[in-house]
């Protein structure tokens, strides 16, 4: 029950500093914030996530075709990374919606 709230708890924190690194480049970079940063960012933070727990959880056989071949883990796994990406939807949008009010306010919206 540790590791799950440990991974849902580093997903969402990642997932806001992922969008917030997109956003921001978005911004630097004169570009209009989409709305697909709202999807990209939650994948991202996750499968990130996901790849550096497992391996600190479980070690390194996490890491080899042995563990995942024949192991039921797959469809479960899957089933979770998916849960968690759309439950990280709603703090990427939070920060999309910050960043689009800031650009508006600025007058840096590109149409």
């Amino acid at each position: 029950m540790l590791q799950l709230l440990l991974y849902f708890g580093g997903t969402v924190s990642a997932t806001i500093v992922v969008t917030t690194l997109v956003c921001r480049y978005q911004t630097t970079h004169k570009k209009k914030i989409s709305y697909g940063t709202l999807i990209l960012s939650p994948l991202v933070a996750n499968v990130l996530v996901f790849v550096l727990l497992g391996g600190l959880i479980l070690g390194w056989e996490f890491y080899s075709p042995s563990f995942w071949i024949g192991n039921w883990a797959i469809g479960a796994t899957l089933g979770v990374v998916i849960l968690i990406t759309i439950l990280c939807i709603l703090p990427a949008l939070t920060v999309v919606v910050v960043y689009q009010k800031l650009q508006k306010k600025d007058g840096k919206r590109l149409d």
